[in-house]
């Protein structure tokens, strides 16, 4: 599922429930270092909520239109929908 400024990338496959990455769209260069996409959170289950969690990385800043890519992505994952090709 990708998004204008952001997109969901598969980090860990579990038995029931997965984890997943949310990254920028564009990449930065840093010396020494290929270009990447930077890590903005996470989202994963939560036993406490019994549903999905984003965990953002500290010091990011959220435009409306990304945290609502955020919630969109958060409702597919709770209607089990397969999000990510060859997941």
């Amino acid at each position: 599922m990708n998004k204008e400024y952001i997109h969901f990338e598969l980090a860990e496959e579990k038995p029931k429930t997965n984890v997943y990455h949310v990254l920028t769209n564009k990449t930065v260069i840093e010396s020494g270092v290929l270009p990447h996409h930077v890590l903005l959170g996470t989202i994963q289950w939560s036993p406490t909520w019994r549903q999905y969690i984003y965990s953002s990385m500290s010091e990011t800043d959220w435009s409306v239109g990304c945290l609502m890519q955020i919630v969109e992505f958060l409702n597919a994952l709770k209607k089990n929908k397969k999000l990510i090709p060859n997941e």
